[in-house]
């Protein structure tokens, strides 16, 4: 666990009790992530004292990314929403600036990092269908659902944003026991 003041250094590995395996699968994502994005990010270097977590972030993101019907934006929005409302300021601000880097409309990306409510019809839907899983643990009422529905929002959508809300229940918590510092790359945020 990173104590308040520890700096989380990108040599962080595995703690023992994990097969050789799981710490090379770990090591090997890491240099992945040092390659794509130039360093690796401090969430990620916590991560890494859990093969199982780590690895399961990491097929997770992938299996979104293949697999979603949720395009890039609406997902970062969608998970900067989930963010927020559980007050995790790593995720917003790494949600913010993916929101924007896949195109989302800034005034939506502004709206849902100040917990206000987008104007375009399909993102208030999924914004705010996520928000009432979040702070109802899933138990949606039926006006919020009928509202989602009138705005388009297909089961299929519901979906994804429920397996958005486990995943970013995941990593939000991950930060709040571990106090993750944000990366200067994440400061961005206004």
């Amino acid at each position: 666990m990173i104590l308040p003041g520890e700096i989380v250094s990108e040599s962080v590995r595995p703690a023992g009790g994990t097969t050789l395996t799981e710490r090379l699968a770990v090591s090997v994502e890491l240099e992945a992530l040092r390659r794509e994005l130039g360093f690796v990010p401090n969430f990620f270097s916590v991560l890494s004292h859990s093969p199982l977590a780590f690895l399961a972030v990491r097929e997770m993101q992938a299996l979104m990314d293949r697999h979603a019907v949720l395009s890039p934006a609406e997902r970062h929005l969608v998970m900067l929403a989930i963010s927020s409302e559980h007050a995790c300021e790593y995720c917003a601000r790494y949600h913010y600036l993916m929101s924007a880097s896949v195109g989302g409309a800034t005034e939506a990306i502004c709206a849902v990092r100040d917990r206000l409510v987008p104007t375009e019809p399909r993102i208030c839907a999924l914004v705010e269908f996520s928000r009432e899983i979040v702070r109802t643990g899933g138990k949606v009422d039926e006006h919020r659902r009928a509202e989602f529905v009138a705005a388009g929002g297909s089961l299929a959508d519901a979906l994804d944003i429920l397996t958005l809300v486990a995943f970013t229940t995941l990593t939000n918590y991950t930060n709040h026991i571990a106090r993750t510092p944000v990366d200067p790359a994440f400061r961005a945020m206004r």
